[in-house]
């Protein structure tokens, strides 16, 4: 296998990965934190689902490739620290796998709020581990920037997810009124926690000021960046846009909205969507372009 297929076959494997994180990761925080009451929408649990069964396939793929690519075994292919990581991933997918049942029966409170965030903190946790915060210099700061901005991602796209299931339907207004002063309140700390911990991390990982904005790092680095800045201008345009459409600010809405409102908030999160997945795609890109600053 060619470098150039390695690199693709890897990167697609990322994809998956990251996507089932926040499929899962992100709808688990909401469910907990944002709607416990969300429970009982079907849609949502088989987000969940998904991104459980997304999560196991990338796994377990990486490994794979990585053996077939360079003829070794899967152990020697992932390492030790690697290889704990993903099977420390794959119990905790399992044990979500068999919590997805009580789920749907009781509503997310007290322990099993515990039970649910704990379990999105150690799957975030066995990521950053397989990832180059991990060895180099300035360890400690990359390894807490990373586990900050995944717990951002799984907060935000999570809940844009969430809200698409929810809003698109268009039977569900109501429950719009209570969700998203809430979820409006974690988005915005999450995109700044985005931000500061986007920065440091690939400051980091650049070694310092200067690397970052030279060499083929900062040219990707600088195409997530201006993805990313899309992204939020689009989404505040668009919910600037669907409240003077629906008459009111969009932590209001209700079922006596306008339909314009409602459907132009619907156009706005698919745009926050669409670019949020180039951002994922470029985020597991980024990393062939990673300098090492360990050598």
């Amino acid at each position: 296998m060619s470098e150039a297929t390695l690199a693709i076959a890897l990167s697609a494997v990322r994809i998956i990965t990251y996507t089932g994180f926040v499929l899962a990761a992100g709808t688990l925080v909401f469910l907990s934190i944002v709607w416990p009451q969300g429970r009982r929408i079907r849609r949502l649990i088989l987000l969940i689902a998904a991104g459980i069964a997304l999560l196991a396939v990338g796994t377990v793929a990486g490994p794979l490739v990585e053996a077939a690519a360079y003829d070794v075994s899967i152990g020697d292919a992932v390492g030790r620290l690697s290889g704990a990581a993903a099977l420390v991933r794959l119990a905790v997918l399992v044990g979500l796998a068999m919590y997805l049942p009580d789920l749907v029966r009781r509503d997310i409170h007290r322990w099993r709020t515990f039970v649910a965030l704990t379990a999105v903190l150690v799957i975030e946790a066995t990521l950053v581990l397989q990832s180059d915060a991990v060895g180099g210099r300035w360890e400690i700061v990359k390894v807490i920037a990373a586990m900050g901005h995944l717990t951002a991602v799984a907060v935000w796209l999570g809940g844009l997810v969430a809200l698409a299931v929810v809003l698109i339907p268009g039977r569900r207004l109501g429950d719009l009124h209570s969700i998203l002063p809430t979820f409006s309140t974690l988005a915005t700390v999450s995109v700044v926690t985005l931000l500061v911990t986007g920065v440091v991390h690939a400051v980091a990982v650049a070694g310092g000021i200067d690397p970052l904005f030279s060499g083929s790092y900062g040219v990707a680095l600088g195409v997530k960046a201006a993805v990313f800045a899309l992204l939020l201008g689009v989404g505040d345009r668009g919910r600037q846009y669907a409240s003077r459409l629906a008459r009111r600010p969009l932590d209001e809405f209700d079922d006596t909205a306008a339909p314009a409102g409602v459907q132009a908030l619907a156009v706005s999160i698919g745009a926050e969507l669409a670019l949020a997945a180039a951002v994922l795609v470029a985020t597991a890109v980024l990393v062939w372009f990673a300098p090492c600053v360990s050598c």
